[in-house]
């Protein structure tokens, strides 16, 4: 396997880990959601502009 698939993978499971973690923590359950929201609101964005840069760095690979 590559090396970017065990990094996604571990990205992926460090974030089920995460969610699972706040799902079962003591507080109430309105804003462990709006957390969850909030959070997941945070990592989209970061993950659509590191895709969005991904995608552009293979589509001009002599550009830096």
């Amino acid at each position: 396997m590559r090396v970017s698939t065990y990094i996604t993978n571990t990205l992926i499971a460090s974030a089920i880990g995460v969610l699972v973690g706040m799902l079962f923590a003591p507080r109430k359950g309105s804003r462990t959601r709006r957390k969850i929201s909030g959070k997941n609101n945070q990592y989209t964005d970061y993950l659509s502009d590191r895709f969005d840069e991904f995608i552009d760095s293979v589509s001009h690979p002599h550009e830096n």
